[in-house]
């Protein structure tokens, strides 16, 4: 993003209040003021990533950047929305197959917009991003696979750089997050793996705002930290969690074997299961599965389908589940303030809508993000619509 004369202005009475803040930070208890109360994800410019023609030479990523989203969302505009923070993915893979000199640059474009951001008011969590991608040369897979490997050394560094740029910003306006929905064939080993992450950050930036999370970004692994897992007298981390609950409500059409789930309502009261569950094996049917895929497909659609009515899939059920995080904060003497829902949505995996379906996704936002306040956890949407436009929710 461009920064304009007036944003500069901005940014710097935004500065000073952010250094009166800082230093009362700094001369109290060491916590660094970053409330959250609503954000988006700002979903393109820096996750989704660009190679050259094959042929042409060495397949080096770049980020897709502001250039391919004309007319992209400013930070003013974001703010009139009544967001007070935006996180910002950023895919990793990028810095990792680039050379310094051109990491350098890429960081660079990265500062900027997060300059615009802060110049308008809003905070910004930078979060490292993986997206997939049709080449596989650098994955969350790869880098938490083996602490001791050359691969998660490598990733190390680049958090240590990322720390080193982000500590140029006013304490209180930039958090890191080190990595988004760590993926592992087994958790058992993130826990050790985010406390050498954090201690990287930590010899560069003590008082850093720092999300930390749950293996895969899950609620119910957030709530299985302990304080053997993670430094809880930390009074700069927040903690977060991903919400897209009950998946087969939030996810059908498009995903896995939900692809070919129809006709599920929320809250479903306002359904039929034997309804659900034709309309679901009719597409099923028309789908050209391999007797195999069709099998689990329609296996795996009947199992989910039937417990999202059994339980009666409403608020209530929403309440419960984001309780558990409230919950848990409590039982670990951390403020409701230091909580993040990083990403929720009823997505609109088929591409296409009707007034019911789209009725049912919003009331699903609504409660979500409804439950969130009730309990003061900040949330994030999840994400900017492009071309521009009325943003989901």
């Amino acid at each position: 993003m461009r920064t304009s004369r007036h944003s500069m202005s901005t940014f710097g009475a935004t500065l000073a209040a952010v250094l009166l803040i800082a230093g009362a930070a700094r001369a109290g208890d060491r916590r660094v003021p970053f409330p959250m109360h609503h954000g988006i994800d700002d979903v393109g410019p820096f996750v989704r990533i660009v190679r050259p023609p094959k042929g042409t030479g060495p397949q080096i990523p770049v980020f897709q950047g502001m250039s391919y989203y004309p007319g992209w969302y400013t930070g003013e505009d974001l703010h009139k929305l009544g967001y007070d923070f935006v996180r910002v993915p950023v895919n990793p893979a990028v810095f990792l197959e680039n050379s310094p000199q051109v990491r350098a640059q890429l960081l660079d474009q990265i500062d900027a917009a997060i300059h615009d951001y802060v110049a308008a008011g809003l905070r910004v969590v930078f979060d490292l991003h993986f997206w997939t991608t049709g080449d596989k040369t650098w994955t969350n897979q790869e880098i938490t696979e083996d602490p001791s490997s050359s691969a998660f050394a490598q990733y190390r560094s680049l958090v240590q750089e990322v720390t080193g740029r982000l500590v140029r910003f006013p304490l209180g306006t930039v958090a890191l997050e080190p990595l988004n929905e760590p993926i592992r064939a087994n958790c058992q080993n993130w826990p050790s793996e985010q406390r050498t992450l954090l201690a990287d950050i930590r010899a560069k930036a003590p008082d850093l705002p720092v999300v930390i999370t749950g293996c895969q970004g899950e609620l119910n692994q957030l709530v299985a930290l302990t304080p053997d897992d993670i430094d809880m007298n930390d009074p700069n981390l927040i903690y977060t969690f991903h919400f897209y609950l009950p998946f087969v409500f939030t996810n059908q059409g498009g995903y896995k074997t939900f692809l070919q789930v129809d006709d599920l309502p929320y809250p479903a009261s306002l359904g039929n299961m034997s309804e659900t569950l034709a309309k679901t094996n009719a597409n099923i049917d028309a789908a050209g599965l391999s007797p195999a895929d069709a099998l689990l497909n329609r296996r795996e659609s009947t199992k989910y389908i039937t417990q999202y009515y059994q339980q009666g899939t409403d608020r209530n059920f929403i309440e419960q589940q984001i309780g558990m995080v409230a919950a848990w904060a409590d039982s670990n003497h951390i403020t409701h303030s230091r909580l993040l829902m990083g990403e929720f949505a009823a997505l609109n995996g088929r591409k296409t809508d009707t007034p019911g379906y789209r009725a049912s996704r919003l009331r699903w936002d609504n409660d979500t993000q409804s439950v969130a306040d009730g309990f003061q956890i900040g949330s994030a949407y999840w994400y900017l619509p492009y071309p521009k436009g009325p943003i989901f929710r």
